[in-house]
This record gives structure tokens, C-alpha cells and sequence, in this order.
């Protein structure tokens, strides 16, 4: 029972462009002539479109205007929103050459940087954590970016020193965004977005550390129970880091902190369900097939009673911290 009260009490805490195919789907789309009155027609639809968030109608129109009209007036910035609405449709291998074909004609302009930071989250998605922490690290020591940008690409290179495994250098990297947003007295809309992101970041990094309980190999029963205890304990902690992403005030990252939590706690449930076996007995005794069936039977139920009891405490602490939030 515990476990859908707990997933529900979280989830409801928080209220070449293309490939082949599509390459030759479009190049067929541009047969037939062209007029300057249809490249007004196809900007003004893309844009609407795209304002109105309907990104696939968007892309329609925005593909048909760069394959067919090469010399719009909107023909640069055609690309930056096509990359973006496909980034939006879940697109991000489409999304990559539309962005970097913007970013090379505009790359210091206010449109150029947050162009840059979506090529970043289309990079981050196709887990190209290399490339992600080169183009953070070449916004890092751009001149002249804002605060905003600044704090955007320290969450960009803390994400991406995550994805190559390096969680000590990715906590220095949010550290240091934590520090520019807490110098914000009021947090403009923009920056609302990378609080939450901030405070997702810390959650899953807590996560991460929680889940190097217990370690690998053979263990007593004595060191899987201590250290299983440690885990929920740090899972505890980690369901306190949610209520920082929900005060964010971001839905979407709100909504991704819940699933990390529910996630880590089902995984949490899991690893009490199948500890690894004991040590060998030293000589001459050894456990038969049936002495160690008993062993693990009994075990699992030790540390099942254990784990719930653990997972009771966080959801009493994650309702009790809830209540008393504004």
C-alpha cells in the first residue's frame, strides 16, 4: 500500500536538416514554382504556429520556407525555429542542424546564446555529453552573456559532467549556479525555469549518491541491513530536495523531480527484495542449497519490515514539510 500512496502523494505535490526519409518527403514537397506571396504565406503560418506551440504544423511550414526560399528575409531565422520545434516535438537528432546552421550565422546575439542553450538540450537528449560540456564551457567565457545565459550553461555543464560520470565536478558547476540564482532577490519569469532545473539537478545528484547503497559483492547480513538503512535514510533526505523543486515554482521540473523520487524509491524496494548472498562460511562448514534458500528467505523478510519502515518514515516527513510549506 505504501508505495502508490507515496508516487501519489508526489506526483500530485506538484499541481542535411532531417533524415533520409523525411529528407526526401521534404525535397518532394519542393517541387513546383515559387512566389514571394507563399514565402509570406509559410513564415507567417510557421511563425503562428510556433507561437501557439503547435510544433509539428510549424515545422510544415518552416521546412517548405528553407528548402524552397532561399532568399527570405526569415530564411536564418526559419532555422532557428525549426530546430526548436523539434526540439519541443521530441526531435533533437532533427533539431541539431537547423541550430547549428543558425548559431554559425548568429552566435554572440541575444537570439545566438539561447539558440546555443537549446542546441545544448538538444545535444544533452542524444547523450552527447562531450559536445554538451565543450559548447557550455565556450559559453562560460563568452563576454558580455547575461545572468541568465551564465546560469543556464553552469546547469548545461553540470548535466553533461553527470552523463560522463564525473558527480564531483558536475556539484561544483551547480554550486556555483545556485550562487548566481540566490543573488536574484526576486527571480524574473526566465530564471524560474533554471531554479527548478537547479533544484532537480541536487535532487538527482542525491539520488545518485544513495544508490551506491548497498555496495557490490557478497555482504553479511549485518553489513546489507546497515547499509540498506543508509539508503533510505539518504532517500529521506533526497524527498526533502523534492519540496525545493516543487517551491521552484517550474511544473515541468516539478513533474521530473516526482518521477526521479517515485523511481528511486521503487529501485529502493527492489534492491531490499534481492540482497546479495553472504560470504562463504570459512572451513569446513558449508551451507547446502537448502541452508542458503532459508538464509535469503528469511533475510528478505527482515529487511522488507526494515525498508517499509523507512519508506513509512520518509512519506510521514514528506507530508508533515508539505503542510507546513506556504
Amino acid at each position: 500500500m505504501w508505495l502508490p500512496l507515496l508516487t501519489l502523494l508526489i506526483v500530485n505535490s506538484v499541481s542535411t536538416i532531417h533524415a533520409s526519409a523525411k529528407e526526401d518527403q521534404t525535397l518532394h514537397s519542393s517541387i513546383g514554382p515559387t512566389s514571394t506571396e507563399e514565402a509570406g504565406v509559410l513564415w507567417k503560418k510557421g511563425n503562428q504556429a510556433f507561437e501557439e506551440k503547435k510544433y509539428p504544423e510549424a515545422v510544415r511550414s518552416l521546412e517548405r520556407l528553407i528548402h524552397r526560399y532561399p532568399a527570405s528575409a526569415h530564411f536564418f531565422e526559419a532555422h532557428r525555429l525549426l530546430g526548436i520545434a523539434h526540439l519541443e516535438n521530441h526531435e533533437p537528432h532533427l533539431a541539431i542542424v537547423p541550430l547549428k546552421y543558425f548559431v554559425e550565422v548568429e552566435r554572440k546575439s541575444s537570439a545566438g546564446l539561447q539558440t546555443r542553450l537549446a542546441l545544448g538540450r538538444a545535444l544533452l537528449d542524444l547523450k552527447k555529453f562531450h559536445e554538451t560540456l565543450l559548447l557550455a564551457e565556450e559559453l562560460l567565457v563568452e563576454k558580455g552573456t547575461s545572468n541568465e545565459v551564465s546560469i543556464a550553461a553552469l546547469l548545461m555543464k553540470a548535466r553533461a559532467l553527470m552523463g560522463l560520470n564525473e558527480d564531483a565536478r558536475a556539484t561544483q558547476s551547480l554550486d556555483s549556479a545556485k550562487v548566481k540564482l540566490e543573488a536574484q532577490k526576486e527571480p524574473s519569469l526566465p530564471l524560474k525555469p533554471l531554479k527548478g532545473q537547479a533544484a532537480w539537478l541536487e535532487l538527482k545528484l542525491k539520488i545518485r549518491t544513495c544508490e551506491k547503497f548497498p555496495t557490490k559483492g557478497s555482504l553479511t547480513e549485518e553489513q546489507i541491513r546497515n547499509q540498506l538503512n543508509r539508503r533510505g535514510t539518504c532517500l529521506s533526505e533526497a524527498s526533502l530536495l523534492h519540496l525545493k523543486t516543487l517551491e521552484a515554482g517550474d511544473l515541468d521540473w516539478g513533474r521530473q523531480s516526482a518521477l526521479e523520487l517515485s523511481s528511486s524509491f521503487q529501485d529502493y524496494t527492489k534492491a531490499c527484495k534481492n540482497p546479495s548472498n553472504p560470504p562463504p562460511l570459512a572451513r569446513p562448514e558449508k551451507r547446502t542449497k537448502t541452508q542458503l534458500k532459508q538464509y535469503r528467505s528469511e533475510l528478505v523478510q527482515l529487511l522488507q519490515k526494515e525498508c517499509a519502515e523507512k519508506r513509512e518514515k520518509a512519506e510521514t516527513l514528506l507530508l508533515s514539510k508539505k503542510e507546513k510549506s506556504p
